[in-house]
């Protein structure tokens, strides 16, 4: 019986504890079923298009988008690398490390730009802004990063960056060179993520580098 009200006592302190960030958690999540519901019953959509699983909701074979699905929860992984380490080298060195912090939201960015589409239909589709431009910009985010961190990166094993970066090249070589069609799209985004791949241990290594040397400090 002791054991039951310590286990329930401790489940309430642990819930105290949390009340902070579940309630942010659980408002954005509860703003963003009220959008969905708003945007459904604004212009006749049903639920469900904004709710389901694509190859659900278009009875698509199982193994539909499957390469594109892997890159993403690639992009997904190198994100929280580089922003968890980002936090855990600000939270214990008591200041920031622009490197990870910077790499991390910009790979962030490159996932909803994966999920959403944003330079493929997005952008130019819906907003009107050419897909030449928002490469050109993504390509001078790309060189801010280079750089303003070069130190770090020459700190780091640079020569992963640059395989991954010389792979993304080669996909978007093959997107706006060659004819939409055929093997070319398996060409294309095969390039595309094998640089996902080489990004994600990357910045595995660089993380993990960083880290080490946050730990070096603080035995001083």
């Amino acid at each position: 019986m002791n054991s039951i009200i310590a286990l329930c006592a401790q489940s309430y302190l642990q819930l105290k504890s949390n009340v902070k960030v579940l309630s942010i958690c659980y408002l954005v999540l509860a703003l963003g079923v009220l959008s969905i519901y708003v945007a459904a019953h604004s212009f006749n959509i049903s639920p469900a298009v904004f709710t389901r699983d694509p190859i659900s909701l278009l009875r698509a074979p199982l193994y539909t988008g499957l390469m594109s699905n892997v890159g993403i929860l690639l992009w997904v992984s190198s994100a929280a690398v580089c922003l968890f380490s980002a936090y855990t080298f600000s939270r214990y060195s008591g200041r920031t490390n622009g490197f990870l912090l910077y790499a991390g939201y910009l790979t962030l960015w490159l996932v909803l730009d994966d999920m959403f589409l944003f330079h493929e239909e997005l952008f130019p589709d819906y907003l009107g802004i050419s897909q030449t431009l928002v490469i050109l910009v993504y390509l001078l985010l790309f060189l801010v990063f280079f750089f303003k961190y070069l130190t770090y990166i020459l700190e780091s094993d640079f020569v992963l960056l640059l395989l991954a970066c010389t792979f993304f090249a080669a996909s978007l070589v093959c997107d706006f060179a060659l004819p939409q069609r055929g093997m070319v799209h398996l060409v294309e985004d095969s390039f595309k993520l094998f640089g996902i791949t080489t990004w994600l241990v990357y910045f595995c290594q660089a993380s993990k580098f960083q880290l080490e040397i946050l730990g070096l400090q603080a035995e001083k």
